[in-house]
């Protein structure tokens, strides 16, 4: 196999405290968001067609059980933006 050869002399892309505020807030995700659009998938869903479908509710349901799971770290991230 040959050796790969290393990139050098490429631009400097560090972000002034500022620029990396900004884009953080720009890209922000919230989980939490996603359990509440999948509440409201789900009731639409029985209030359109008075049915479930089993793939949907699978979906909604790994959505509400992975929210617990990000809280702590939704939690540390706040703290460490406010601070």
């Amino acid at each position: 196999m040959p050796k790969p050869t290393v990139r050098t002399g490429q631009t400097d892309v560090t972000l002034s405290r500022e620029a990396f505020e900004r884009r953080l807030r720009e890209r922000f995700y919230d989980p939490a968001f996603d359990a509440v659009q999948a509440g409201k998938l789900s009731v639409n869903q029985w209030t359109e067609h008075r049915a479930f479908c089993f793939w949907c509710l699978l979906a909604a349901g790994s959505t509400f059980a992975a929210v617990p799971l990000v809280v702590p770290e939704a939690r540390a991230a706040l703290r460490q933006l406010l601070a």
